[in-house]
């Protein structure tokens, strides 16, 4: 089973970020604009797995040697005005948030998501952001079959670069 999670962490947080304007009016906004995303895993839990220590240590190796996942997005006032359930469908995984707060520059969000390669997991995310840039860390747990229960801890960074051409 194979997952695509750093590329899918910098989504979820560009979704995070985008939807800022519809969510806080007291904070500092998002602007439009063009933004520079990106996203890496920081690190890999294996809980449970009934495969040898070997493997498992293998597969661990393995997420966490994969570069950093980056990306530009142009996110236009309309984007700001979306809901963010909208922005993060569009992203290679199906979330659907549980929970999602903006407050005075900080970001909290829970969402249940469904991966391209087959299976779900829950996310929890938490960061701060201004109106020209964010972070985020983001911890997903899921169930990654023979390999038990996997938690995946990723941070995500933005920051706009320009206007969209």
């Amino acid at each position: 089973m194979r997952f695509s999670f750093t590329a899918s962490a910098g989504a979820l947080a560009s979704a995070a970020l985008i939807s800022a304007a519809a969510a806080s009016a007291a904070a500092a906004m998002p602007k439009p604009g063009l933004w520079d995303v990106e996203g890496r895993t920081t690190g890999v839990e294996l809980g449970g797995s009934s495969m040898p220590e070997a493997m498992t240590n293998m597969i661990k190796q393995r997420i966490m040697s994969r570069p950093a996942q980056s990306h530009q997005q142009c996110v236009t006032a309309e984007d700001l005005k979306s809901a963010p359930e909208n922005l993060v469908k569009s992203s290679e995984s199906a979330c659907d948030y549980e929970r999602f707060s903006l407050e005075g520059g900080t970001m909290d969000a829970v969402a249940v998501c469904n991966f391209p390669q087959g299976g779900s997991g829950r996310m929890e995310m938490s960061g701060s952001y201004t109106d020209d840039s964010y972070e985020t860390t983001s911890v997903v747990t899921m169930d990654a079959g023979p390999m038990g229960r996997m938690t995946i801890t990723a941070e995500a960074t933005g920051t706009r670069v320009g206007d969209c051409d």
